[in-house]
């Protein structure tokens, strides 16, 4: 993840939200290990942030572990 939890958390406190940090955690977890996610990672190109932004670039690292997650 790309900060992206400590972000949501920052969020959930700032607007007084009753949302535990194990819940965020595990629905990031659910999301990223999606096949269609994985599979647009293997893709490569732009990331985008929580706000939908250009965030960098998906690295041939990040390509090799979403295939190597895909074949499990």
């Amino acid at each position: 993840m790309i900060d992206i939890d400590r972000l949501m958390i920052a969020d959930v406190i700032a607007l007084g939200l009753d949302v535990a940090e194990t819940h965020i955690k595990q629905g990031i977890h659910s999301y990223v290990n999606r096949r269609a996610y994985l599979k647009a990672l293997i893709m490569g190109g732009v990331r985008v942030d929580i706000n939908g932004q250009p965030n960098g670039e998906i690295t041939t690292e990040q390509q090799a572990v979403a295939e190597h997650k895909l074949n499990e």
